[in-house]
């Protein structure tokens, strides 16, 4: 009984081999079989022998093979014309009566419309891209602009009510000196009222009050600079439960640039109440390891105990810990009035702030019917603000829980 098996088995392997090594050969050397008939179909796997030959398992060319370049050979070859290019030789050139076959072009990132990859939509395409806002009281609802005077030039302001002055804010800006050289660094800060349209100092503005802080040389490298540095830069300023605060960069003791946090009413002449002076000094904020080089803004928020190439978007957020985020803007915020520069495929670039609530009384807490001040540089070399209801900020959110 096992000779008869072995003998049957024998039968079938054998056949079977001869089968798979008669078709292995045809695959690679495919021009044999040409030789003695004319008919036979081109040197790959396809579809249908009548249609262009597509390869059944690439779509991939690879130069100088016939296994994946197509030819463009008529099928009836006459059979005395030599094939120039074999399989063990395909590092002979093309003959020259042979056209050219181009490589499939490399594919190349989605484009959207003319805007290159990372460049900001120009206008055609902001109803798709971002969520516009605009001024609740300008007549042309775009941005209005912060000036504070002659002389003061100021980027990334902040803007805050005034504590006893109804239609009065206190508005704070970094000083942007013509000497781009200077190693010191100031903020400005007045009471501003609307004069014109544009948010303007009542009388010439003052300088924070910051004392310069002494680093730990931390600084090296490209970064060495800072350590020669002195002032604030870029402060927010920011109402929190019951109080008005700074923070501002400056030189720091853990790594070469901090964040500093500070009474505002320390620093500025304040005509509101004094009562429960905090952070007297500029305290460093300290987070746990690993520190950045150069650490920028952060910012401060409290709980229902009352205890950051750039786009703006809206994030709600629970007020008890462990803080769950609620929802983010599906789209960010676009500020009415931003310019857009389609020759350059561009548009301005708008750095939010600050964000306070425009009237005067309120500080943590407002309504959705409430008036929210947005503060933003432009280009680092401007100051503007816009004023819309905080309902509009809410508009068009993505719940966390949606899939």
């Amino acid at each position: 009984m096992l000779v008869k098996d072995t003998r049957r088995l024998v039968l079938f392997v054998l056949p079977t081999i001869l089968l798979i090594g008669t078709v292995i050969r045809l695959y690679f050397n495919p021009e044999g079989l040409q030789k003695h008939n004319t008919n036979f179909a081109p040197s790959q796997f396809a579809k249908d022998a009548g249609d262009d030959q597509d390869p059944l398992f690439s779509d991939e060319v690879i130069p100088d093979d016939p296994q994946t370049t197509p030819q463009d050979i008529p099928q009836d070859i006459p059979q005395e014309v030599p094939q120039e290019i074999p399989q063990e030789a395909p590092q002979e050139a093309l003959p020259d009566t042979l056209p050219e076959t181009p490589l499939d072009p490399i594919p190349t990132p989605e484009q959207h419309g003319d805007n290159q990859p990372g460049i900001l939509p120009l206008p055609e395409d902001l109803a798709t891209t971002h969520q516009e806002v605009f001024s609740a009281s300008t007549l042309d609802k775009k941005f209005f602009m912060i000036d504070f005077g002659n002389g003061f030039p100021s980027m990334n302001p902040n803007i805050i009510p005034h504590p006893t002055l109804d239609n009065t804010w206190i508005i704070v800006a970094q000083w942007r000196l013509e000497n781009k050289e200077s190693q010191w660094f100031a903020e400005l800060v007045c009471d501003a009222t609307f004069q014109d349209n544009v948010l303007r100092c009542v009388n010439p503005p003052t300088t924070l009050t910051v004392a310069a802080t002494t680093g730990g040389g931390h600084c090296e490298g490209d970064l060495a600079f800072f350590n020669t540095n002195i002032g604030p830069h870029d402060a927010r300023v920011f109402y929190g439960p019951e109080k008005p605060y700074t923070i501002f960069g400056s030189n720091s003791v853990h790594t070469c640039f901090g964040q500093f946090v500070q009474d505002l009413r320390m620093v500025v002449d304040w005509k509101g109440d004094r009562e429960k002076l905090e952070f007297r000094l500029g305290t460093e904020l300290q987070r746990p390891l690993p520190w950045n080089p150069v650490e920028k803004n952060w910012f401060l928020f409290w709980d229902s105990n009352g205890q950051i190439v750039y786009e703006p978007y809206v994030m709600v957020f629970k007020q008890q810990a462990p803080f769950d985020i609620h929802a983010i803007s599906r789209q960010p915020i676009w500020i009415h009035g931003r310019e857009k520069h389609p020759d350059k495929s561009t548009s301005d670039m708008f750095y939010v702030t600050s964000m306070s609530w425009k009237q005067r009384g309120q500080k943590y807490h407002g309504f959705l019917d409430d008036e929210i001040f947005l503060a933003f540089g432009i280009e680092d070399e401007k100051a503007a603000g816009i004023n819309v209801l905080a309902g509009d900020l809410f508009k068009n959110l993505g719940a966390c829980f949606e899939e």
